[in-house]
């Protein structure tokens, strides 16, 4: 189930250092290029390979 958050209610998470995963799905160049502070990279191919 796809949920959205809005990004102020995700900054303040990140912020307050809340119990939460922040998954990056993108392909590891447009990760480096630009990501989100705090978040994982999972490349989208890893986890449809597991």
């Amino acid at each position: 189930m796809v949920q959205q958050i809005r990004t102020a209610d995700l900054k303040a998470m990140l912020d307050n250092q809340a119990t939460c995963a922040l998954i990056d799905v993108r392909e590891p160049g447009e990760y480096n290029a630009a990501h989100i502070p705090g978040s994982s990279l999972v490349p989208r191919r890893q986890l449809e390979f597991r």
